[in-house]
């Protein structure tokens, strides 16, 4: 029996996922596989918040507070939450099966084995630790204009 491909699409708060869906579905066909949407929680939020001098400015009223732990993590989930909705009505409506994984980016990098497909959003390049995707000895597919080249 043949064991299944792991293709692991990697979601942030601005990964193209009608893309990565579809390059995901194209790797489904072509050979058995497991399509496991990793949900990469963003790191920056809190390194921001763990600094003394972070402050927000507050939608309403414009109010400076400090910005914390908590709301760094409030800001992490609602974000994941948005992206996660999404990617369950696309995957809905293309008709593919998910399994869902919230990880660090550090856990993405040791799960990441040569066995698996790995398709994330070029804008995903941005984030510190992901640009380490490329060094992985792994199939990286990434979709999506290129940030670094955008006006």
């Amino acid at each position: 029996m043949v064991e299944a491909r792991r293709i692991l699409v990697v979601v942030t708060d601005t990964s193209t996922l009608v893309e990565q869906l579809h390059a995901a579905k194209r790797h489904a066909t072509a050979a058995p596989a497991r399509i496991v949407a990793v949900f990469v929680r963003d790191d920056r939020l809190h390194r921001a918040a763990s600094l003394s001098f972070t402050r927000e400015i507050t939608r309403v009223g414009g109010t400076v507070v400090d910005f914390t732990m908590q709301r760094a993590q409030q800001l992490s989930e609602e974000s994941l939450g948005r992206a996660q909705r999404r990617l369950r009505e696309l995957a809905r409506q293309a008709d593919l099966q998910l399994e869902e994984q919230r990880l660090k980016v550090r856990e993405l990098l040791e799960q990441a084995t040569r066995d698996a497909v790995l398709i994330a959003s070029t804008s995903a390049l941005e984030w510190p630790g992901l640009e380490e995707l490329l060094d992985l000895d792994l199939e990286v597919k990434l979709v999506g204009p290129d940030p670094r080249t955008a006006d």
